[in-house]
């Protein structure tokens, strides 16, 4: 029978009529999960309150005011709190009517119950201790009296009710605070209140605190104070839940399982895919064309978006139906075109495409607040919300959605040929001789990851360095000659950062840039590598006691006197090479100089250094090598690109196709072009400090650039270049503030140049080019000279500026009004106060760093500026502003413009990924009708886009997993007013098998729910009607930053069959909690640290709500190293270098205020005086710890910063020791290596400690180890690690198992534990692993045993020895990843742990790679991380091994056989005699836990489940 698409009209219709579908029944258990947080839940009112704060700051006060006047609200139910606070918001118009729908659907998430909790910890942490301390000579429970409070301020601290005479913590306003804003200014007092609303003295105390701020006579906080009540749990929503199709070709169920009705199960033949097990001809026949039936059945719906949701989300269950539509052939040529047009599954938010881990709740609605704030701005400044819209997606603002976009490039072309030493030649060293030399080699088909090998310059990359730091070399020697040795296909450079605003000077970098250049001209290749390797060792043995500088002039006085030049004449002094006494090197240092001023290499600029590809810059931050890699990969596609389009002649030059395209720029500046070192900083005109500042406080000069080389003015229409300047900090207020005279001015103070910067914007008929280069003296100067008139371009203008150096009384009160603004505004901005001699250069509305007096900053500095900044911004939103202002001669467009390109330009910045190795997949927003070209007969509309206030827009494949995540999140946003929903589906082709293999749920409700008693109801995921004979695997799809465990089941939530289910109304219980690893805070310094990843940089700090300190591990660590900074969303190097001149610590406390996590950017230097000295001591080879990326302080973060968390147990045990780690999912896998653990213990007299992967394992084992290890002695400890989100995931549970066990053992264990060994949870141990943990592993990270090669008729099975394999190991065995044992130490050393990811991250984009992850990837990277074969007789496996050979085997292993597919427990009970016993033994600890267990219940509050299930 063919069903046509009218059938599907409803929901009702598709349910029934695939109720039959492979054993679907009414009757069929349900499956229902909850996750609860590890805190409590607060109290709802004061979430409200948090979320009032972050949609209106200013509304803030006034409701926790309204609380505390109807503090008999907490008193109420929830649901009649939450009514009754939602009633106040909108009588009292705290919020927009669009802020308040946001701010239900956040209620619904819970979204700012971690900002409560927070300060509840704060308040733990820091009050609490401190109460303690004083609780002798004070008594906490008398109140303080509201009258004393102005005697208090001379008080360190206070705290609500509690005063201390001597606080150990100076206070600080944090950013979670909730600070009392005035118009009075800022005290420098602080008085912070901890309370709680409802508290009898509240509404005093914070009349009292309010009226000492309106005084300005002190700064007032107000922080919750937590509140005696009854403790709930959090029950979190935000998350989805999958029911994955098993694969059940070998049996996993475990034969002792509970069914749920508390007898013994019989197990059962295992079940295929459940669509086969329906009766049918399986997936091929069902999915041998495409998914168009599937939006055929959509789109003929009536409730469209509720049928996508349910097809894609029990796709299983309705597969069979798909192939019975009748498809509408118009229908089909449609899609047929859409599909050549649309890109892939994509999800914007009003133009701006967000990547898929942005689509959680907690995230997406943090992109709609900062959507609003950016449309609100826009809104302030004079434009419609419509008109907002259409500026922010116009086609003048979009830009190529390339990365180069993101990359200014450079001409590096260097005509003297000179001035670039390079260390390779791909065209002419012998090395690449084997190489194809023809370009149009780009054009073919690599591996993803793979770069292009051809014998041609293809891709230039020039290292910046200041050759006087030692950091320096050890980058070129270690990790620049190591990748040229390993082959790169680059063509490496160095060019010497130089001093070249002062080239007569003596600086060391002046220095060494021209021994450098003299070694190179005077010397061969290989001298002068030499030579720089033994300046490296000479400096190293001086230990700090001279510079590199003064070390290599001593090591060069004997290396001039023992060796010849090439040309055979004696080699130049030392001081006639620094002298240049050499007309060579005297040339070359004129053309260096002359380079160097043109591209701004400087140590002054750049002291950090710089990489340039093909003229692209990268800083050199921590993950430099990583953004190096993929800006090489770009070049190499886009060089393809131009290959394929005939714009690139394979014959011709490609350094000069590059840097003849448009938009590269022949010179620059630090100042001008951003970096990490100088971020993009905008005005953010939301402030009400900095919105006043614009509008009345700068001076402004007007420029319009009509040719290259001349700026004019005054009509133009586009650009505003403000000049701000504040006294010095000599200064400690502005300048005469408070009514001070001159001579009160602390000594030093000046204020001449910030008059003058601020009267400039007066000066009038001047032409522009000499105005700005006016402004540059004065911005770059410290004292004003009025001999600046006699230079021939100002004196003829000396009348126009005469007022500038005797400034008027009115030019003074009007810079005292400015400077106050100046300083307010910069402080709103987190600009630090700039130093003496400096000022700031606003243009529409992008703040340029500080500008100082050695910093070359000139008209020619001016033009570039202007010139870069109307290309990359203000031409753009000009344009677009006129097309959509009807009369813009109506407005004052110029300040519109300046204000608009600000608001912009701010709001790109707001919502870019902001995250370790993640990039947003657009930097520009996108109109989506552009990009579909207005086809529209797939589309699912809900809500009118004309009115919206957020336009959701996606393309979608119906049956993806996209979809059944997606769908779901369409719903819930579509429950808000102002947003639209436009889904257009693009149904994948050719799919050979079920695209979906899983049932899924994702939990987000539309606003909270309530209980029958009132108290707001914790959210579940259910599963109803899921077909009863498939095996299912249940798993958790969790937010980025959310570590999630099962804390509660009985069940084997890894092999679920609801066949075996007798009581259908219980069902499968589940309870998972969100699990953190705490930081250290001062109560607990050791609780918790973590380990770095080496080259990476990468580590996580999971905590709890709060705040939290951040430091290096007490020890070798922390006496090396110290934190120079630590910032949120990038690092930040220039507040590291200003530290590095105090060598402090940076104290700057972590906040954890919300479900989105925190990532933190520590910069880690070495301490003065350490800077040759190394955390990891090598094991007596030298060049250990070179191949670990060297001990420079600009090396890896792995050389900086090695964390470790607390190590293993100390038992004062004198036996020897090994540790065993072991990783097992599913009851089946964990009776396997409870057993396994006996046989370990069994054989060996030896202390044993047990690393348990925590992540995959059940409730109900994670209870009975404890039991297990007090009775037979041994120690264990459950380690875990979040699968980080910038690796590839893997999306089959086996092989995330299979990851664990190899990519993360860097990071997995404490740095104290030298050596771990791995044993499968399917083996038996029959000898003393002690000496597999003594073994010697001659060097190398790990120890493997080979496959055996002597049962012969499993010969066709291995695969290593054909094919790519073989090819690939040459030589090598191919390894078995069940048994191996980790040098921790070298493993470490040798980073290889960044070297397996690195090499997983780029094999694992091709889906036929990688086919059994855990033994491939060591395998393939054999080469370069080397693997120890262990003798055959450590690892037997009967699937490969002969039967003669079992009597030797010291461990067996239960491995699967493809040909007779053995169950393991019949393998096990057949083959190994003492298998039955130690199943027995583990079988009686087990048992009286079993007897007792239950299903769980999860409707009973948590006090009561926890106390049936204490036994467990």
């Amino acid at each position: 029978m063919r069903v046509t698409v009218q059938l599907f009209g409803s929901l009702a219709t598709l349910a029934a009529m695939s109720g039959h579908a492979f054993g679907a029944s009414s009757e069929s258990a349900p499956i229902r999960t909850k996750l609860e947080a590890s805190f409590h839940a607060p109290p709802l009112l004061l979430e409200i309150a948090e979320g009032i704060a972050t949609h209106n700051a200013s509304a803030f006060f006034p409701f926790i005011e309204r609380l505390a006047e109807n503090r008999q609200v907490f008193d109420k139910p929830d649901s009649a709190a939450y009514a009754q606070a939602l009633e106040w918001i909108s009588n009292d118009q705290l919020l927009t009517p669009v802020a308040m729908s946001l701010l239900k659907l956040e209620l619904a998430t819970r979204t700012y119950a971690p900002a409560v909790v927070a300060q509840y910890q704060l308040y733990n942490a820091t009050v609490v201790p401190e109460i303690k301390q004083v609780r002798k000579t004070f008594d906490d429970s008398r109140h303080a009296p509201v009258e004393a409070l102005d005697e208090m301020l001379n008080i360190e601290k206070f705290y609500g009710t509690t005063y201390i005479e001597e606080a150990k913590t100076e206070p600080q306003v944090l950013d979670l605070d909730h600070v009392y804003r005035t118009d009075a200014p800022a005290s420098d007092k602080l008085v912070v209140l901890y309370a709680d609303p409802r508290a009898d003295d509240f509404l005093k105390l914070h009349q009292n605190a309010k009226e000492l701020a309106e005084s300005a006579q002190a700064t007032y906080v107000l922080r919750y104070r937590p509140w005696a009540s009854a403790e709930r749990p959090l029950g979190l929503a935000g998350y989805g839940v999958e029911l994955a199709l098993k694969s059940t070709e070998y049996k996993v169920i475990d034969d002792r399982d509970l069914d749920f009705a508390g007898e013994r199960s019989k197990g059962g033949a295992g079940v295929k895919l459940a669509v086969q097990d329906a009766g049918r001809n399986g997936e091929i026949e069902l999915f041998d064309s495409d998914a168009e039936p599937a939006t055929q059945m959509i789109l003929g719906a009536s409730d469209k978006l509720a049928v996508l949701k349910q097809l894609a989300q029990d796709l299983p269950r309705y597969a069979h139906l798909l192939s019975e539509v009748e498809l509408n052939t118009t229908l089909t040529d449609s899609i047929e075109q859409f599909r050549q047009i649309a890109p892939h599954d994509s999800f914007f938010v009003n133009g701006v495409r967000l990547t898929p881990d942005e689509l959680d709740p907690f995230k997406l609605l943090n992109h709609l607040r900062k959507e609003n704030s950016i449309i609100a701005a826009l809104e302030d400044i004079g434009f419609t919300q419509q008109q907002a819209l259409d500026l922010m997606l116009s086609e003048d603002l979009a830009q190529p959605d390339q990365a180069e976009e993101d990359m200014p490039t450079f001409d590096m072309r260097d005509p003297s040929k000179s001035v670039v030493a390079w260390l390779n030649n791909l065209e002419k060293d012998s090395r690449y001789g084997m190489w194809p030399k023809d370009l149009r080699n780009l054009m073919r088909i690599f591996t993803p990851g793979q770069i292009q090998r051809i014998r041609h310059n293809t891709v230039q990359v020039v290292f910046a360095l200041d050759l006087s730091s030692s950091a320096s070399w050890t980058m070129i020697l270690d990790e620049i000659m190591t990748n040229i040795e390993h082959g790169l296909p680059m063509q490496f450079g160095i060019v010497p950062l130089v001093d070249y605003a002062n080239p007569n000077s003596d600086a060391d970098s002046n220095k060494m840039a021209k021994l450098h250049y003299y070694l190179r001209q005077a010397f061969g290749k290989k001298k002068v590598l030499s030579f720089w390797q033994g300046a490296m060792i000479a400096f190293t043995k001086n230990s700090g006691k001279m510079s590199f500088t003064e070390s290599t002039r001593g090591l060069y006085a004997a290396f001039a006197k023992s060796t010849k030049t090439k040309s055979g004449d004696g080699a130049l002094s030392w001081d006639q090479v620094i002298s240049l006494s050499d007309e060579k090197l005297s040339e070359w240092w004129t053309a260096s100089v002359k380079y160097c001023a043109r591209l701004d290499l400087s140590t002054t600029s750049s002291p950090d250094g710089l990489v340039f590809v093909n003229g692209g810059v990268i800083s050199l931050s921590d993950n430099y090598q990583s953004a190096l890699y993929q800006a090489v990969q770009m070049q190499m596609w886009q060089l393809a690109q131009a290959l394929r389009r005939t714009d690139l002649d394979p014959e011709g030059n490609v350094q000069d196709y590059i840097y003849s395209q448009p938009g590269v720029m022949s010179t620059r500046s630090a100042l001008i072009y951003p970096s990490d070192e100088s971020p993009l900083r905008f005005l953010t005109l939301g402030k009400p400090a900095v919105q006043g500042w614009v509008d009345s406080s700068v001076p402004y000069l007007s420029f319009r650039k009509d040719t290259d080389t001349e700026l004019q003015t005054p009509d133009d229409k586009r650009m505003r270049v403000g000049l701000v300047h504040s006294p010095s900090p000599a200064a400690a207020s502005e300048y005469r503030a408070d009514g001070e005279e001159d001579e009160d001015q602390p000594e030093g103070f000046s204020a001449e140049i910030p008059l003058a910067v601020h009267q400039l914007g007066s000066v009038t008929d001047v032409p522009a080019d000499v105005v700005a280069s006016f402004a540059a003296r004065l911005l770059s100067s410290a004292d004003l000279d009025q001999g600046i008139l006699a230079d021939e371009q100002f004196s003829a203008h000396s009348d126009a500026f005469a007022e500038i150096f005797e400034p008027s009384d009115d030019a003074v009160d009007s810079a005292d009004i400015a400077f106050a603004a100046n300083k307010a505004a910069l402080h709103a901005l987190g600009v630090p106060a700039t130093v003496a001699g400096s000022g700031h250069v606003v243009v529409n509305g992008r703040l340029l760093p500080p500008i100082t007096e050695d910093m070359p900053f000139t008209a020619d500095t001016v033009s570039a500026l202007v010139s870069y900044e109307l290309s990359e911004r203000i031409n753009n939103v000009y344009n677009a502003i006129k097309d959509i202002v009807p009369d813009p001669s109506s407005i004052d467009l110029p300040a519109l413009v300046m204000k608009a390109t600000a608001i912009l330009s701010h709001g790109q910045t707001l919502v870019k990924v902001n995250g370790i190795f993640q990039r947003p997949w657009s930097d520009t927003r996108r109109s989506i009708e552009k990009l579909v070209r207005s086809k529209r007969d797939t589309l699912i509309q809900i809500n009118d886009p004309a009115t919206a206030r957020f336009r959701i827009q996606a393309v979608l494949d119906p049956l993806s997993e996209y979809a059944q995540k997606w769908a779901p999140v369409f719903q819930a946003l579509a429950s808000l007013p102002s947003v639209s929903v436009e889904v257009y589906l693009n149904p994948s082709v050719g799919m050979s098998e079920l695209p979906v293999k899983r049932f899924y749920r994702y939990l987000w409700p539309s606003q909270l729910s309530f209980g029958s008693d009132g108290a707001v109801a914790t959210p579940e995921v259910q599963f109803n009607g899921v077909p009863a004979d498939p095996l299912l695997t249940l798993g958790m799809d969790v937010p980025a930053a959310w570590l999630v465990t099962a804390v509660e089941s009985i069940h084997d939530l890894d092999n679920i069959r609801l066949s075996s289910v007798k009581d259908k109304s219980t069902g499968v219980s589940a309870i998972y909690r969100l699990v953190n690893i705490l930081l250290g805070t001062s109560l607990k310094p050791s609780i918790t640290d973590t380990i770095v990843m080496a080259n990476l940089g990468y580590l996580q700090l999971k905590a709890n709500p709060g705040v939290w300190n951040f430091s290096i591990r007490d020890g070798r660590s922390s006496d090396i190293y110290r934190i120079a900074d630590i910032s949120e969303g990038r690092w930040n190097y220039v507040a590291a270098k200003r530290a590095q001149t105090s060598n402090a610590e940076s104290a700057k406390p972590i906040l954890l205020t919300s479900f989105n996590g925190v990532t933190i950017f520590p910069v880690v230097t070495k301490r003065a005086g350490k800077e040759n000295e190394k955390l990891l001591l090598e094991k007596g080879a030298d060049d250990t710890a070179k191949a670990a990326g060297g001990s420079g302080s600009k090396g890896s973060l792995w050389g900086k910063l090695k964390g470790a968390i607390s190590g293993g147990v100390s038992t004062g045990d004198s036996r020897p020791h090994f540790d065993v780690f072991a990783v097992a999912s599913g009851h089946l896998y964990e009776r396997l290596m409870s057993i396994m653990i006996l046989s370990v213990l069994k054989n060996t007299q030896s202390h044993v400690k047990f690393w348990l992967i925590e992540n995959f394992l059940s409730p109900s084992f994670k209870a009975f180890v404890p039991h297990m290890a007090e009775e037979y002695g041994f120690d264990y400890e459950f380690v875990t690690y979040k699968w980080p989100h910038w690796l590839n995931h893997e999306t089959e549970k086996q092989r995330t198992i299979w990851g664990y066990k190899i990519l993360y053992l860097d990071v997995l264990f404490p740095l104290n534990l030298d050596r771990v060994i791995f044993v499968d949870a399917d083996q038996i141990v029959r000898a003393d692993l002690q000496e597999l943990a003594d073994m010697d592993l001659k060097g190398a990270p790990y120890g493997y045993v080979p496959f055996c090669d002597d049962r012969k008729e499993i010969e066709g099975y291995r695969f290593w020895k054909q094919g790519w394999w073989k090819d690939h190991l040459k030589d090598k065995p191919y390894h078995i990843s069940a048994l191996y044992v980790v040098d921790l130490k070298q493993f470490r050393l040798l980073a290889a742990g960044d070297r397996l990811r690195g090499q997983y991250q780029t094999l694992s984009r091709d889906s036929n790679s990688l086919a059994n992850l855990d033994q491939d990837l060591p395998n393939n990277m054999q080469h370069i991380v080397p693997i120890h074969s262990l003798p055959q007789e450590w690892l037997w496996c009967e699937t490969w091994c002969s039967d003669s050979s079992l009597k030797k085997a010291k461990t067996i292993d239960l491995c699967n056989n493809p040909m007779t597919k053995e169950p393991k427990l019949e393998r096990a009970r057949r083959l190994l005699p003492e298998w039955e016993a130690y199943d027995k033994e583990r079988g009686n600890l087990e048992g009286a836990q079993i007897a007792k267990a239950e299903a769980v219940v999860i409707d009973k509050p948590k006090e009561e489940r926890k106390k049936e299930h204490d036994e467990l």
